[in-house]
């Protein structure tokens, strides 16, 4: 079904392109499904067993091993080497992530006002449910509060050298803009396919396990997607009546 889907023909090259753009992504999960179950059903006949040593004195209380002290626990350098390696690869990817929002943002401003805040509205409500997630992580990896605060404002702040960027290539070159554009688009197109698609269809295979009722978590999966299309029309037909306003009264 797939193979027909790419050889429907039509006049419009964008209709082409974005049918063939779909019949990729659908035969894509479809086969990322199918190495997940062949990976969990493999994993299922394994099981792994730790020992924990502990040191412990003559009297029986238990002794902090050597080079743990510090006259700063918390800037100790033992504390950073507990974290858990996945916390630092959401760092490394939070920072490039708000690199490029703040190289889109600020290319948007360069070409018109609506396009920048458009973006900006965009990377908000991207980016508020993002950093809870992130936060809740952080300090799941081993990080403290205070810390985690510390070091994603540290990784936010990537976004004012991605605006110093943007800002070069909006006034630049007149087409830098819409190159920079079309990065961010893949950027996002890369979170919804390799992120957000997958967690829908595990949340529905977790129903299942549950004997609870997948078609109603499908129905709720469905309804937020209908939303978020709907807010991101209302705010490309916002963005553009914006713009025919500002020109008509420049003119």
């Amino acid at each position: 079904m797939l193979t027909q889907l790419k050889k429907i023909s039509s006049n419009c090259n964008f209709c082409i392109h974005a049918r063939w753009a779909v019949a990729d992504i659908i035969e894509e999960n479809l086969k990322r499904a199918e190495v997940e179950s062949e990976s969990d059903s493999d994993g299922d006949d394994k099981h792994c067993h730790t020992d924990t040593l502990e040191l412990r004195s003559a009297s029986g209380q238990e002794e902090e091993p050597v080079g743990k002290k510090s006259c700063c626990p918390s800037c100790s350098p033992s504390r950073f080497t507990e974290i858990k390696p996945v916390a630092w690869m959401i760092l490394l990817g939070d920072s490039v992530h708000n690199f490029m929002d703040g190289m889109a943002i600020a290319a948007g401003f360069t070409q018109s006002p609506s396009i920048g805040l458009t973006l900006s509205l965009c990377v908000l409500l991207e980016e508020l449910p993002h950093e809870l997630g992130d936060f809740a992580v952080l300090i799941s990896s081993g990080f403290s509060i205070g810390t985690a605060l510390c070091v994603n404002f540290i990784s936010a702040c990537s976004a004012y050298l991605g605006m110093i960027v943007g800002l070069a290539i909006g006034e630049g070159s007149g087409d830098g803009s819409f190159y920079v554009f079309a990065a961010m688009a893949g950027v996002f197109l890369y979170i919804s396919l390799s992120d957000m698609l997958p967690e829908l269809r595990r949340s529905l295979e977790r129903a299942e396990k549950r004997n609870e009722s997948s078609f109603a978590v499908f129905l709720l999966e469905f309804a937020g997607l209908m939303v978020g299309s709907v807010c991101v029309v209302f705010v490309m037909l916002w963005s553009n009546s914006f713009m025919q306003r500002s020109s008509s009264r420049s003119l």
